[in-house]
């Protein structure tokens, strides 16, 4: 004869099981948003501080369209440099904004501005000429990734409260129920 399955006992292994997998997937999505919110705001606040960044001239030493299959689009990868007090840096940052667009042409336009051997004005970081940029300042889509990583973090936290509250019993545990029989008794 096959032993007999304690329903009782499956049953919360059950919800334990859900509660673990809600925990676990709860505390992905915070992680993931914090990451995505550190990194985005920090890109966000230096785009932000670039808009008061002086400028040197330079030039540009690459300037191209290149097919992104990841993104599906072109994207535009530049390269530059420029001399501050007396020293040469290089820089490929043409924006904060990482642009991709459907046709090398559009890409092409967007690099107009930007052809090898032109001069350009760079925009750099007073206390550090290594961060700098060909155009200062967010763009709109700059705003997006913390916003996302914020909403990851909310939705984490939601889904994790759902979860808990879910893990209260809706009746007394069977300890409770034995407690009271026996205070009942006396």
């Amino acid at each position: 004869m096959p032993p007999a399955i304690d329903l009782a006992l499956l049953s919360r292994w059950s919800a334990n099981l859900k509660t673990l997998l809600g925990v676990v997937f709860s505390v992905f999505c915070i992680s993931v948003g914090t990451v995505i919110l550190a990194i985005s705001l920090s890109i966000l606040l230096e785009a932000r501080a670039s808009r008061t960044w002086p400028a040197a001239e330079g030039v540009v030493d690459l300037s191209e369209t290149v097919f992104n299959s990841s993104h599906r689009g072109y994207s535009q990868e530049v390269k530059y440099h420029f001399i501050v007090g007396g020293v040469r840096y290089e820089g490929s940052r043409l924006d904060y904004n990482k642009r991709s667009t459907r046709t090398k042409t559009e890409s092409e336009e967007m690099l107009s501005a930007f052809r090898k051997g032109a001069q350009v004005r760079v925009y750099f970081d007073p206390k550090a000429p290594e961060r700098n940029a060909l155009i200062p300042g967010p763009e709109p889509m700059t705003y997006v990734p913390p916003f996302m990583g914020t909403f990851s973090i909310i939705f984490g936290l939601v889904f994790l409260l759902v979860t808990l509250f879910r893990m209260r019993p809706d009746e007394p545990s069977a300890a409770c129920r034995n407690a009271s029989a026996m205070g009942e008794g006396m």
